[in-house]
């Protein structure tokens, strides 16, 4: 089974003391693989993501003009896709009143180099929530 989900890629790959760790998109790749999940990484357009990781094919470089969680939302909302993101996105709430941010964001954990998200669960309890995709080869 795959599916497609956005992941917040600032959220996941940016560190508490603002270092980016890249060994975070590994543990995230190899977490998608295992549960059979198509991944697109969203992060901002800009120099210091860029030129570590440019030419990925995952990896979704949102305009610098753009706040990345406004078009993060806007993805998730015209793609009718969830959301992997520690963000509650309070802030959007009220921009995006059609998406529904409870059902559709979820929380990860990234344990001992292990992702850990409820995502996959739901995906298996709710698969008319989230339809089965066929993955372009």
């Amino acid at each position: 089974m795959n599916y497609q989900i956005l992941v917040d890629g600032q959220n996941l790959l940016r560190h508490r003391d603002g270092t980016i760790k890249l060994q975070n998109l590994i543990i995230l790749r190899s977490w998608a693989n295992k549960n059979g999940i198509e991944i697109k990484v969203i992060l901002p357009d800009s120099r210091r993501y860029k030129e570590r990781i440019e030419g990925v094919e995952d990896i979704v470089f949102i305009n610098y003009h753009v706040h990345d969680d406004s078009a993060l939302i806007q993805l998730a909302i015209d793609l009718d896709l969830p959301i992997l993101s520690n963000d509650k996105f309070r802030n959007f709430m009220h921009l995006y009143p059609e998406f529904d941010f409870k059902g559709k964001v979820f929380s990860f954990d990234i344990v001992l180099g292990v992702l850990v998200s409820e995502i996959v669960d739901d995906f298996k309890s709710q698969n008319e929530k989230f339809p089965q995709i066929m993955v372009n080869s």
